[in-house]
């Protein structure tokens, strides 16, 4: 009787392991090394050696406002890449050349949740973006 009980444990852990090298293996990838971040208020900036992941914010919208984005970046290496998406799911891009310095404004049409998509693909610099609705 012992041998089956300790043979139903190996099998029980080995199902567990396997089951957690799936979760992780289907979990999103965010590393980040050297990564210095502040997100106070309707502000994000970050500077960082590599990132590659996702950050995202929430922001708020009523009808009748204008969502403005003031953003800057600096790519030394790799791909960034932010943008808004609407609360219909209409997506507004965010250039982000090289080097890029922009202000883009949105209408607002319908009261929601915009979200503000930065992602970093094996990248190297730096960005500063605010925002407001007015």
């Amino acid at each position: 009787m012992g041998n089956t009980m300790i043979k139903k444990s190996k099998g029980i852990m080995a199902l567990g392991v396997l089951l957690l090298l799936l979760l992780v293996g289907c979990s999103t990838s965010n590393l980040k090394i050297g990564y210095i971040s502040s997100g106070v208020g309707n502000t994000l900036t970050a500077s960082y050696y590599y990132f590659d992941g996702i950050e995202s914010r929430k922001i708020e919208g009523e009808p009748g406002e204008i969502i403005t984005i003031a953003y800057n970046s600096e790519v030394k290496k790799g791909n960034l890449e932010m943008k808004i998406e609407s609360p219909t799911g209409e997506v507004y891009p965010l250039p982000t050349e090289h080097n890029s310095e922009e202000i883009v404004e949105i209408p607002v049409d319908k009261t929601g949740t915009f979200r503000l998509i930065v992602m970093g693909e094996r990248t190297r610099g730096s960005f500063s973006v605010s925002w407001s609705a007015i």
